[in-house]
């Protein structure tokens, strides 16, 4: 479980808003019940280009009815930058009402879109991801990222730098598969222009489960 504001990471991929916020650090007992009626109607989002305001329009219709359990589906031919776009909107509102609660099979939650922007530096993170660019060329580039604790008069790592440029998708994301198995976790940096489904067929060659993205834009 998440809290927003209570955990670090919960800034970005925080699920839950406390009615009473707990002093961080304090234990607490949750007792969980269901009543055995349906709360929630379930809702498909489908965002494109040129097609986005209604279906945003749709929803906020929808939720007027009933509390909605949304599933996001990013069509493969919107730009990375739009994606972008739409993840700030749904952040506005996702909430008791509208529950924006999934993604479409093999893309990527919504807060992935939204990392904090400390994260870009490698001394601002707390592990060492493997990082994933999407070249112009249609290449891929590979980091491994390692911490070297030798030095035991520094109260920081060095890092150590790897990376490797691969011409086929294939082999990249069968790297990244190996390395991203000690953190599971991955990070994307790429051009607003990059089209979604070249991130999709990606993700669909990775071996490993990687169960927390996050995308950077960069020029």
């Amino acid at each position: 479980m998440q809290l927003d504001g209570n955990f670090g990471q919960s800034e970005s991929y925080g699920r839950f808003t406390p009615v009473r916020k707990p002093v961080k650090g304090t234990r607490r007992k949750f007792t969980f019940a269901w009543g055995g009626r349906k709360t929630f109607e379930k809702f498909r989002l489908e965002l494109s280009p040129g097609k986005s305001s209604a279906a945003f329009g749709d929803l906020k219709r929808k939720a007027l009815e009933h509390p909605l359990d949304v599933t996001v589906c990013i069509s493969r031919d919107t730009s990375f930058g739009d994606a972008v776009k739409y993840a700030h909107a749904l952040e506005k509102i996702d909430s008791r009402r509208i529950k924006i609660n999934s993604c479409e099979p093999g893309q990527f939650y919504y807060r992935a879109f939204l990392p904090l922007e400390k994260w870009r530096e490698r001394q601002n993170r707390l592990s060492q991801p493997p990082e994933v660019r999407f070249l112009s060329d249609g290449g891929v580039e590979i980091t491994e990222i390692t911490e070297d604790w030798s030095d035991e008069t520094k109260i920081e790592p060095a890092l150590g730098v790897k990376t490797e440029k691969f011409a086929s998708p294939e082999a990249a994301a069968a790297t990244l598969s190996r390395l991203a198995e000690r953190t599971s976790t991955a990070l994307v940096f790429a051009s607003p222009a990059v089209k979604m489904g070249r991130f999709y067929d990606f993700k669909a060659k990775i071996q490993a489960k990687i169960s927390i993205w996050y995308f950077f834009t960069e020029n």
